[in-house]
């Protein structure tokens, strides 16, 4: 659109004759061209199916880290476990819901950041950690004692 309007273009100083247009259709790409994109599209489209990007695996793989879950990973099943963890309250006492740890739903940052305190493993979010020791300084001398165990 923009080409009609510049200085030379379609009607910069001059009408829509059928001279005009024919000569701005003139400067339009080619068939020699435009078969040239469509077989190097192909050419790049052959080579993407041989070169797949994407794993065809049937594992959870996270894509930033390339870690593997395991079994304790169950997030793809998560809206399930919900439902159950659901039905499993409804018409109880809140005093007397009690949520089990087999409908928790765990994480690829689970595998990671899980320690192991009397026989559970409990995950914990290392960056939560760091804020809640940050909290408590009193001084900058403080955070020598409280990171000589990490």
């Amino acid at each position: 659109m923009r080409s009609m309007k510049v200085s030379g273009g379609l009607t910069q100083g001059r009408n829509m004759s059928d001279g005009v247009i024919a000569h701005c259709i003139c400067t339009m790409p080619g068939s020699l061209q435009q078969t040239r994109e469509t077989s190097d599209l192909k050419k790049f489209l052959n080579w993407l199916k041989q070169h797949s990007p994407f794993n065809q695996s049937e594992e959870l793989i996270s894509l930033s880290s390339g870690i593997v879950a395991d079994d304790r990973v169950n997030c793809d099943s998560a809206e399930e476990l919900g439902e159950n963890a659901a039905k499993g309250i409804v018409g109880k006492r809140f005093a007397d819901v009690t949520l089990k740890r087999k409908v928790q739903v765990f994480t690829l940052a689970a595998m990671e950041n899980t320690k192991l305190i009397d026989t559970d493993s409990v995950v914990f979010n290392p960056n939560q950690l760091f804020y809640l020791i940050a909290c408590v300084l009193r001084s900058a001398d403080d955070l020598e004692g409280c990171l000589q165990y990490e």
